[in-house]
């Protein structure tokens, strides 16, 4: 079956192209490539994309491959919500200048899910960039990578993970670091006869602690500022929503029972029950917009002011006004602040150099 190029209100086949229309208008890839293709330009992947057994991928210089953030249409691959770049055949992105990333210039990370290498499949990379993705690079058993100056940016942690437990080198390997021109490197080459279990822990451990110095580093490049507006207009519209279904939930279960709304008056069913939804809803909000938010700390930095302000509202009305309405705002941010997962930025080199049996080593360097 022939790769498809989709766009909403027609089907058709070949390549997508660039136009004026927005995003979810754009034709974009999803399917199996089944015979040799050239990308080229700007191309949009809305699903898993599959360069079959025997077929080649090749990018031009300068290509920009822009993944829907959150889509996946094939519903399949190691995410079900997010588009994958799945190489059985061979992916030749040597040309320079070529970018992976996210549709969405403004993307926080994990928008789709990254370059997947299937055991047989090559992946021949070079000068490029891999960011935005929840693993930007993924080789099974079996798959090969050959890498030399690639940047990864805005990757989720996962991404560690999968560099810890395999090489550019090969499927079995160990790791030596050192220093050499003032930057600290890792030396990957085959194993001697050593059990699996041990290679892939030495190597993993090895590897995250040399990461774990500039994990924090990434952060600061996002920028923060963005970050907490963006937060903030979600929570203030998550809010509003929870409010407004909040109190129409009262009007359908508490009025129709004889409730004694008569009380506490309109504005105080206002306030009491919007507050319930205003402080629910904002950290929702605030937490939905950030891949790397602690939901559970988030949500109860919005709910316990929440609900002491509700308690104090008739005995101190407008120390319980700032505490429903005002503090959640505050605690919220602060706290999806405070407890997020900050994704990674490092840049990695790999490359080759001789050993004295006459092979060749695979070196990979970390630029702090």
């Amino acid at each position: 079956m022939p790769l498809l190029v989709f766009q909403v209100g027609y089907t058709a086949s070949g390549a997508a192209q660039e136009t004026d229309e927005p995003d979810s208008l754009r034709p974009y890839w999803t399917g199996r490539i089944e015979q040799d293709t050239t990308w080229r330009d700007t191309v949009y992947v809305g699903g898993d994309v599959t360069i079959a057994s025997g077929v080649t991928l090749t990018l031009a210089p300068d290509t920009k491959v822009h993944f829907l953030p959150y889509r996946d249409d094939t519903q399949g691959g190691l995410d079900s919500t997010r588009a994958e770049l799945i190489v059985e055949g061979r992916l030749h992105a040597q040309a320079g200048g070529i970018v992976f990333c996210s549709a969405d210039a403004s993307s926080l990370g994990a928008d789709w899910y990254g370059l997947v290498v299937e055991r047989g499949g090559l992946a021949d990379v070079s000068h490029a960039v891999i960011r935005d993705g929840l693993r930007c690079l993924y080789a099974k058993r079996g798959g090969r990578v050959t890498m030399d100056h690639i940047s990864f940016a805005n990757c989720g942690k996962p991404t560690a993970q999968s560099l810890s437990q395999r090489s550019a080198a090969s499927d079995s390997t160990q790791v030596a670091a050192g220093r050499a021109g003032g930057q600290r490197q890792l030396r990957v080459q085959p194993a001697q006869a050593e059990p699996e279990a041990a290679r892939s822990d030495s190597l993993s451990e090895k590897m995250e602690a040399m990461v774990k110095r500039y994990y924090m580093k990434a952060d600061k490049r996002e920028g923060g500022g963005l970050r907490m507006l963006k937060k903030g207009i979600a929570g203030t519209f998550s809010g509003i929503a929870f409010t407004l279904i909040a109190l129409g939930v009262h009007d359908k279960i508490w009025e129709p029972s004889g409730g004694p709304d008569g009380a506490v008056g309109a504005v105080g069913v206002l306030l009491y029950v919007g507050g319930i939804g205003w402080s629910v809803g904002f950290p929702l909000g605030v937490s939905s917009v950030d891949p790397y938010d602690s939901l559970p700390k988030t949500l109860l930095a919005g709910v316990i002011p929440g609900a002491v302000g509700i308690g104090l509202l008739l005995n101190d009305f407008e120390t319980g006004f700032e505490m429903v309405y005002v503090v959640p705002v505050i605690s919220s941010l602060m706290a999806s602040e405070l407890w997020r997962k900050p994704p990674q930025d490092r840049r990695v080199s790999f490359g080759f150099a001789p050993i004295p049996n006459g092979g060749l080593s695979a070196v990979s360097t970390l630029h702090f």
